[in-house]
């Protein structure tokens, strides 16, 4: 498995911390070409200095996966450096701590646009680049145990969320005749940037634990591993539109 992705051209979004940091990481080390997003410039330079020191051809452009024109002029680039795009993984998106009663109109915007929107965006310019170029391959969403349990004071992530495990299982159905595997992958709890201020608190990484049924949480590197297997032909090739709990057990409990 050390070069299982060689030579692949991968797009990974939100890789300036937390998952998509580790998704990077490991697909580095696996030998693919990994063009890295993230609106956050300084993790991801950081990002970047981690990934050239592993090896292997590295593009890094400080984007929001919300500006269509600059996630157009970044396919470009990625078909002009390495010819076409190979897969997805799509981990950008926004947290925002708030009930249905509490969420204002000003929220539900800015994370439906991040979370939904953004995952449309990237997901619709790589599948079309994909599609153009006769290239087969795959794509990974990242939802959240959020799209398919009730959890309190996550209104808008939690819609959020639930539409983008929609819209995967829409494109799975569209893309598989082109030779394109759709699939995501809803994390529990992760220490991860987003997580890294609550897990601070007093407490709060304990409470995180006895909701699980493993008794632990998720790293970076295990969302990775499973990105990894759904990108993987040889490990995920019969797996289409399927939503890969990656939870700890949060969803047996």
């Amino acid at each position: 498995m050390t070069e299982s992705m060689k030579g692949k051209s991968i797009i990974v979004t939100g890789a300036a911390s937390g998952m998509g940091r580790g998704v990077a990481q490991l697909l580095t080390e696996r030998g693919a070409n990994v063009a890295i997003v993230d609106p956050a410039g300084k993790g991801l330079a950081e990002t970047k200095e981690i990934l050239q020191k592993i090896g292997g051809e590295i593009i890094a452009e400080p984007i929001s996966v919300t500006d269509l024109e600059a996630v157009h002029r970044l396919i470009s680039q990625v078909q002009s450096a390495w010819g076409g795009i190979d897969g997805l993984v799509h981990c950008g998106a926004i947290l925002r701590y708030a009930g249905s009663l509490e969420t204002d109109l000003e929220t539900w915007r800015e994370v439906i646009e991040v979370n939904l929107t953004g995952t449309f965006i990237v997901g619709h310019a790589v599948a079309n680049s994909m599609v153009a170029s006769n290239r087969k391959g795959a794509i990974v969403n990242i939802a959240s145990v959020a799209a398919v349990i009730g959890l309190p004071n996550l209104a808008a992530y939690s819609a959020s969320k639930g539409g983008v495990a929609a819209l995967s299982r829409s494109m799975a159905v569209e893309l598989l005749p082109h030779g394109i595997r759709v699939n995501y992958i809803c994390p529990g709890f992760v220490e991860s940037g987003m997580t890294e201020d609550i897990l601070e608190e007093e407490g709060a990484r304990e409470r995180m634990r006895k909701g699980t049924a493993t008794g632990d949480i998720c790293s970076p590197r295990d969302i990775a591993e499973a990105c990894a297997f759904l990108l993987n032909e040889q490990t995920g090739g019969y797996i289409v539109g399927n939503g890969l709990m990656v939870d700890s057990g949060v969803t047996i409990q």
